[in-house]
């Protein structure tokens, strides 16, 4: 079997109407936080609607290259220089060694993918 693969990054917004409206027919009276996961529902079943299977959904941190940041690895015991420029594009502190901040993020990588024909 053959397969064809679709990445992409969804953005977790209950305020958007058919995310408000989904999460209302689900959740009946909840009144969800700004960037509520749950809020992905209605882009994750678009998908699966066209025959895409998610293999992956990973919370990420976008500059505005769409670079994906990553923690430095593990020997990495302070910031590289890419690492470091990418946290500066993103206006991510950079933090002491050994440690990195707590950040939260709404953006999340998700990989489709469908058998082809």
């Amino acid at each position: 079997m053959k397969w064809e693969y679709r990445a992409t990054v969804f953005y977790a917004k209950a305020n958007d109407p058919e995310a408000k409206a989904y999460l209302q027919k689900i959740w009946p009276g909840w009144e969800p936080p700004l960037h509520a996961p749950q809020a992905l529902g209605p882009k994750l079943n678009d998908y699966g609607a066209e025959g895409w299977e998610l293999v992956s959904m990973q919370p990420v941190h976008l500059d505005s290259d769409a670079s994906v940041l990553i923690h430095g690895g593990p020997t990495a015991a302070h910031d590289d220089a890419i690492t470091g420029m990418i946290k500066a594009r993103a206006r991510i502190p950079s933090s002491p060694p050994g440690q990195e901040p707590t950040r939260y993020t709404n953006a999340y990588l998700c990989v489709f993918k469908r058998p082809v024909e």
